[in-house]
């Protein structure tokens, strides 16, 4: 088994479109809104061209399980988001995921999930974050790690 995270590259922007237009990935989002190929493609670009935001594509035997997200804009601690390829949801992959993007890592992460996007709350608990304030329909968690 083979699992690495690779920085996202133009080539890869149209699957990640179809991942994040995805109905359920919507529904789950804090941002349900459809989004168009422009705005997906300048929305990503303003990112790399970002320092404080890093994103990344998780791979499993060569093949595209999701994505990761890391915008250190507070320099207290930096804010993930992630997504799964549809074709592996309700797998375990987001779990791993997080695992295996936080295990040799050290600071403060934060997460905010809508309350209503049970598989992703299962993903922060498992990664032992602590649930640290709720705001509306919005849940935020925060993982500190210190080694």
């Amino acid at each position: 088994m083979k699992f690495e995270f690779k920085n996202i590259e133009k080539k890869d922007w149209d699957i990640l479109l179809d991942w994040r237009n995805d109905l359920f990935t919507r529904e789950m989002s804090v941002n349900s809104n459809k989004v168009t190929k422009d705005e997906h493609y300048e929305y990503l670009e303003k990112n790399q061209s970002n320092d404080n935001i890093n994103q990344y594509v998780f791979i499993y035997n060569d093949l595209y399980v999701g994505t990761m997200k890391t915008d250190n804009s507070k320099k207290t601690s930096t804010t993930l988001s992630y997504t799964i390829n549809p074709k592996f949801r309700k797998k375990g992959y987001g779990k791993l995921m997080m695992y295996l993007f936080l295990f040799e890592r050290n600071g403060v992460f934060l997460c905010k999930v809508k309350k209503t996007n049970f598989a992703s709350i299962k993903v922060c608990e498992w990664n032992n974050f602590k649930l640290k304030s709720k705001e509306k329909s919005i849940l935020f968690y925060e993982k500190i790690i210190k080694k």
